[in-house]
């Protein structure tokens, strides 16, 4: 009998057993059958179970190319699979494949890890699913993860996740690279667009949410989040590079969202390819066995991100060469390293065995975690697939432009120049205004999202949105993103108009390729915002980038500016309609907005911070706050209460405040609770977000919004980098409204 049926009958066995003893029951058996399979690998099919392969090295080529339709080289195959037992393959060849495509790939790969046809245990295939199921074709792209932040909106974030689970389980994909929980505080740095944003709570809640939806949905996918960590905050802003930041600051802001993923059943963290105080992250045990493991108690798959470990020697140089690379990495926690493009990790962990100088016990650990993984993920069963019928894409669409529509942050509108009117003459100009490359940004069927692929979809852009609602509207491009066009082209159809719709940002670009040394919008567009703005004609500017521009030069100019993100296909259409009034703006800012390139200063800064040079509270000076976004509704708080005046550290907080809609429009607003510790041994944060909940309110409709918030939650990490809630004075903001409380 095989291993796969006894697997099989242990499933079968525990499915007749009562729950809460049932799980124990399963979990026993699941780790019998763990025991089994380990007990059957040899060591060379246990090192190959930890090694992760790009589909590129096993694809058929002519010449230097990759041939479409594409088919894999079954001689590779065997070689991987069967003789070396590679537990992974990851990857697209070049651009997103149709679902017939990718289960010719999966299906073939899994056929020859069958033990009927020569194979082991199955490959678990990955696929990077930044914002939907981007590498299948088709699919739904939804706003980047900064945008889903924009309308903190737990549930559309739910129903992302749901929907992208679906769709790559449609093409037979059971493991994807998502969500990111880096919380991003350096606006250069070029993944910015792929995180929640700069707050820690909102990141913790969003990503549990999106480790949820996709762990949990109907068809589930594993998560792998990413990146471990401190990542997003690289002190030179560009990608993969060195990250200094304090022990005490790394536990306070960015630990909280991947210890709070593990506790939501996360299986997969993916390290970062950053340093931190000198050690490359794949390299630092402490971080990795002493804090994700122990600490945190995270059991899951650790995964290096691409090459990583071959960059211990060539990159970071802490090892001469990718044997002393695999030996530091191993050590430091690493389980399953993405290679991607040969066999050196294989062949250099086998000797470090033989050699002694990593035991097989430290390679059965690794190995148990990526078999439960694919225990979990029913790999050993055979694999089903959803089938995205007409019905289905419709509704993952729906929900892509509620996200879109949602996220769409307005953050200035003057004397009401919003919502437009169809009867006046509009002008739009810009180089963002007519693409489909710029709504969907990059990871957008390939992976720098500029291939001319996305533009042959039907979905339509800012321009051919808008045109359904306007008598006379006119376009003209004006400018590039990085080079001025026909100027006064532009300018005499902006003296035809009633009111200019000026479309700005910056080309989409991740990682190394999108390395920037200055967010200054581009002096092109400058130029075209400026002789826009000189026609006299109101300018509605909207942006469409992956973080924040500086526009200091033009923003006091403009009657309204929206941040737009990277809103993804449905963002043309949300767009027209939030610039038609047909929707209302409810986004709001997941970052500090800054007014200068060197004023990068987070919401939750110092108090030293807000001392300006005339020794004066002036020292910060964003051009729009986190949390900031305008409605066409008017919202008023009052009756902000607490249930107590004094809390013990054990208790809960109960707040309730009154919202109402003053204005004659529906709307939906976000309350936000802040908390500010007043004095505390470690110097404290002005305030940090500790909840908020979005409502949606009828005109002149009031509600009462009630939050709780656990004592314990405004602990902080204190000099011995342990977590304390100190006693002391608290004050409590929601709205323009506080109350003050003690912790005794």
């Amino acid at each position: 009998m095989t291993v796969n049926r006894i697997i099989l009958m242990f499933i079968a066995f525990i499915s007749f057993i009562g729950c809460e003893r049932g799980e124990q029951v399963a979990q026993r058996a699941q780790e019998a059958s763990i025991d089994s399979l380990l007990n059957s690998l040899s060591l060379e099919q246990k090192v190959g179970q930890m090694t992760q392969m790009n589909v590129e090295v096993f694809i058929q080529r002519k010449g230097g190319n990759l041939p479409y339709p594409l088919r894999l080289d079954t001689a590779k195959l065997i070689e991987a699979i069967q003789k070396r037992g590679i537990g992974s393959i990851m990857n697209t060849a070049g651009h997103a494949l149709d679902p017939e495509d990718w289960h010719y790939i999966t299906q073939t790969i899994r056929f020859f890890s069958q033990p009927e046809n020569g194979g082991t245990i199955p490959i678990i295939y990955a696929l990077d699913a930044v914002h939907g199921a981007n590498y299948v074709a088709n699919s739904t792209l939804f706003p980047h993860q900064l945008g889903m932040a924009a309308t903190w909106n737990d549930s559309l974030v739910n129903a992302m996740g749901e929907a992208t689970a679906f769709e790559s389980r449609s093409a037979g994909i059971p493991w994807i690279f998502s969500p990111i929980l880096d919380v991003a505080r350096q606006p250069l740095w070029v993944q910015f667009f792929e995180s929640f944003g700069e707050d820690p709570y909102l990141t913790q809640r969003l990503g549990s949410t999106l480790v949820q939806a996709y762990q949990e949905s109907e068809w589930p996918v594993a998560a792998c989040a990413k990146h471990f960590v401190g990542y997003g905050f690289p002190f030179s802003g560009k990608d993969r590079t060195p990250v200094h930041i304090g022990e005490r600051a790394l536990r306070e802001v960015h630990l909280p969202p991947f210890d709070e993923a593990v506790k939501s059943g996360l299986r997969s963290i993916m390290v970062g390819s950053n340093e931190l105080d000198g050690i490359p992250m794949l390299a630092n045990r402490y971080w990795i066995e002493e804090v994700l493991r122990k600490e945190i108690g995270f059991d899951g798959v650790i995964l290096s991100d691409w090459a990583d470990v071959a960059h211990l020697a060539d990159w970071h140089r802490v090892a001469k060469d990718t044997t002393e690379a695999a030996l530091l990495a191993v050590r430091a926690g690493l389980d399953m390293a993405m290679v991607p493009d040969d066999y050196s990790f294989y062949y250099d962990v086998i000797r470090l065995v033989n050699e002694g100088k990593i035991s097989e016990e430290r390679i059965d650990a690794s190995v148990r975690r990526i078999l439960k993984m694919k225990l979990d993920m029913d790999l050993f069963a055979e694999m089903e697939a959803p089938t995205v019928d007409e019905s289905t894409l419709k509704a993952h669409s729906a929900a892509a432009y509620e996200l879109a529509v949602e996220g769409i942050t307005l953050l200035k509108n003057e004397d009401g120049v919003l919502p437009l009117r169809a009867s006046e003459p509009v002008f739009l100009a810009g180089p963002t205004a007519h693409s489909l490359v710029h709504l969907n940004g990059s990871w957008s069927r390939t992976w720098q999202g500029m291939d001319t692929l996305i533009t042959h979809e039907t979905h339509p852009t800012v321009y051919e949105a808008m045109r359904v609602f306007v008598h006379e509207l006119t376009y003209k491009e004006g400018s590039a993103i990085d080079r001025v066009g026909e100027l006064q082209d532009a300018v005499n159809g902006a003296l035809e108009s009633s009111v200019i719709v000026l479309c700005l940002g910056e080309a989409p670009a991740t990682e190394k390729p999108g390395d920037r040394r200055d967010l200054t919008l581009s002096r092109a567009q400058l130029e075209l915002a400026n002789a826009m703005l000189e026609t006299g004609r109101p300018v509605v500017l909207v942006l469409l980038q992956d973080r924040p521009q500086i526009i200091a030069e033009i923003a006091d100019k403009c009657a309204a500016v929206i941040m737009a993100y990277r809103p993804g296909n449905e963002g043309g259409r949300a767009l027209a309609d939030l610039l038609f009034g047909h929707r209302n703006f409810s986004g709001h800012l997941p970052f500090t907005y800054p007014s200068a390139v060197n004023d990068l200063v987070t919401y939750d800064h110092k108090f030293a911070e807000t001392i300006g040079p005339d020794w004066g509270p002036s020292g910060f000076r964003p051009q729009w706050e986190f949390g900031h976004g305008l409605s066409y509704s008017s919202f008023e708080y009052s009756a902000l209460s607490l249930d107590q005046k004094t809390y013990a550290k054990n208790d809960t907080i109960r707040v309730s405040v009154e919202v109402g809609n003053s204005s004659e429009i529906k709307g939906k607003e976000v309350v936000q609770v802040y908390i500010s510790d007043e004095i505390a041994s470690v110097t404290p944060p002005v305030k940090r977000l500790r909840d908020f909940a979005k409502i949606s309110l009828k005109p002149g409709e009031k509600n009462l919004v009630d939050f709780e918030i656990p004592v314990a939650s405004l602990a902080f990490v204190a000099e011995d980098h342990k977590r304390i809630v100190e006693p002391g004075r608290f004050t409590l903001r929601v709205g323009g409204l506080e109350q003050s409380f003690e912790v005794k």
